[in-house]
């Protein structure tokens, strides 16, 4: 097999199929199994899905465990809000540029953890 075959790969050092031979930006490159054709295949994005389920639960688990009847406990939905927003606005993010890596799952724990962060959080700096 002559390297003719792989023009414009010109780093490609295997010919072992179904290895991965080469990866760059946005695409991984194998060797197809049936052939000895080189196949470009995209990495995937964000899992959206999962990411607005965890941003849910975490609303639910803040609305279930941060509230009391004091100032506390408004300062503390008023931050679990705030976070929320941001923690929105950086899907909207990754959703407008397409992201392709695997920051979503750092967001997901974020979005689960909140409403322990916050109370940990107010535990230390806010007045009792």
């Amino acid at each position: 097999m002559s390297e003719e075959r792989y023009r414009g790969y010109p780093q490609v050092k295997t010919r072992e199929k179904n290895k991965e031979v080469e990866s760059w930006y946005n695409f991984k490159v194998y060797m197809n199994k049936n052939s000895d054709t080189i196949e470009k295949k995209e990495k995937s994005t964000w899992n959206f899905f999962h990411l607005f389920l965890a941003v849910l639960i975490g609303i639910l688990l803040q609305s279930i465990i941060l509230p009391c009847l004091c100032g506390i406990g408004n300062a503390k939905m008023i931050i679990a809000l705030i976070f929320d927003l941001f923690i929105f606005m950086r899907i909207v993010l990754a959703i407008l540029i397409r992201e392709k890596n695997k920051g979503w799952i750092y967001y997901c724990i974020l979005c689960y953890a909140s409403a322990f962060i916050i109370e940990l959080a107010s535990m230390i700096f806010l007045p009792h």
